[in-house]
Parts: structure tokens; C-alpha cells; sequence
């Protein structure tokens, strides 16, 4: 009795098997963005528990040490530890606003810690000295035009292209998903289609009757 075989297994289509997902780009582009995330992160936590402050000089008065577009670490330090030589951020009587000069004369004669400063690049000091009774911040590492780089990052227009270059490495991984998917549906209504109906168990032939 003939013993019908199995149906050859039909070959999957070009493209099977393959994992749906991101293309090459799109998850570059996606994992340099979580680790900057995660950067960010660590650094925010970092200055919360140390009160580190970054700082971008917009000007060239600490030029050549510290030139304009510089990005500027700063550490806490209270008013005794302050020394003539350091580079410090101090708030400027009138406006408050912080200036990070040079300290070249210290006065607390008068119960108030008053520090002179200048710049680097500048022949005199600064108008007015600074109260940092209170404290200060001390520059303790700079970086010269890493500044100027992340002051452009932040400009909206490369944020808008950044934007748009991260649409364009999604549609071209979007239409590959929608494709994998479609290949998968295809594949499975042609093996349905191929596959026999499972044969009826045969009835045992009787033997040899008994005598």
C-alpha cells in the first residue's frame, strides 16, 4: 500500500526571518540621543548634589586662558578659601549680573568679604569690587569653543533640522516594517493554500481466518 509522503516544505520569501525594526541609520541615531539623554541626566544629578554650575563665555576678557565660545565648569567656594589668582563667578553690585574674572585683591576689613577682579585680556580691573560674603563659584576646568558648539545645538534652526533629519531615517524604516509585515501575511496564505488535507486513518486489511 502506497504511503503518501510529506508535502515538501515550501521556501519562505526573500526577506523573511529577518527582524522588523529600525534601519541601521534610525538606530544610530536613536542611541546617540538616549546615551546624550543619559548624560544629561548624570550631569543635572551631578550639579544638584555638588552645586557645579556650566557657564559659556560670551565674551573674550579671560582670552588667551578662557576665549569666548568656552564652556566653563564651576565648583562652589565659600568666602575664606578664596584666594588672589582664582578664577571665580561673582554677582556685580547694581544688576546682579554674574561676571567670572580674575581675583587680584581681597579686602575684609570691614566684615565683608570684597574681592577685586579683571580679566585676563583686560589692562584694568574691573569698576567696582564684588561681595562674596556669601560665596562664589570657582572655575575649575574649561573647554575652549565647546561652548560656541552647544550654543548652536540650541539654535532652533538646527533643531528643526535635527527634526527633519530624524523624520527622514523613520519613513524608510517604516515602510521596511510595512513590508516585512505584508511578506509574513503572504507567506502564511500560500502555505495555506499548498498544504494538503490530512489523509483519513486506513482501516487494518483482515488477516487469514482461523481454522
Amino acid at each position: 500500500m502506497a504511503v503518501m509522503g510529506r508535502p515538501a516544505t515550501q521556501g519562505r520569501p526573500a526577506g523573511l526571518g529577518r527582524p522588523a525594526g529600525l534601519s541601521r541609520p534610525a538606530g544610530l541615531a536613536l542611541n546617540v540621543a538616549a546615551v546624550l539623554g543619559l548624560l544629561c541626566v548624570a550631569v543635572a544629578a551631578v550639579a544638584m548634589l555638588t552645586g557645579m554650575r556650566i557657564i559659556i563665555f560670551s565674551t573674550g576678557s579671560m582670552a588667551p586662558t578662557t576665549p569666548a565660545g568656552s564652556l566653563a565648569v564651576t565648583l562652589p567656594i565659600a568666602a575664606p578659601d578664596i584666594a588672589v589668582g582664582d578664577v571665580i563667578s561673582a554677582p556685580r553690585a547694581g544688576d546682579g549680573a554674574l561676571v567670572t574674572h580674575r581675583v587680584v585683591s581681597i579686602d575684609h576689613a570691614t566684615g565683608l568679604w570684597l574681592v577685586s577682579m579683571r580679566g585676563d585680556a583686560n589692562k584694568a580691573s574691573d569698576a567696582a569690587p564684588y561681595d562674596v560674603t556669601d560665596g562664589a563659584q570657582r572655575l575649575v576646568w574649561s573647554a575652549p569653543g565647546v561652548g560656541a558648539a552647544i550654543a548652536q545645538v540650541r539654535s532652533p534652526w538646527i533643531l528643526v533640522a535635527t527634526l527633519a533629519l530624524l523624520g527622514l531615517i523613520a519613513i524608510p524604516s517604516r515602510r521596511r516594517a510595512h513590508r516585512h509585515r505584508a511578506g509574513r501575511r503572504e507567506a502564511a496564505d500560500l502555505r495555506t493554500a499548498v498544504s494538503p488535507a490530512t489523509p483519513a486513518a486506513a482501516a487494518p486489511e483482515p488477516g487469514p481466518a482461523g481454522r
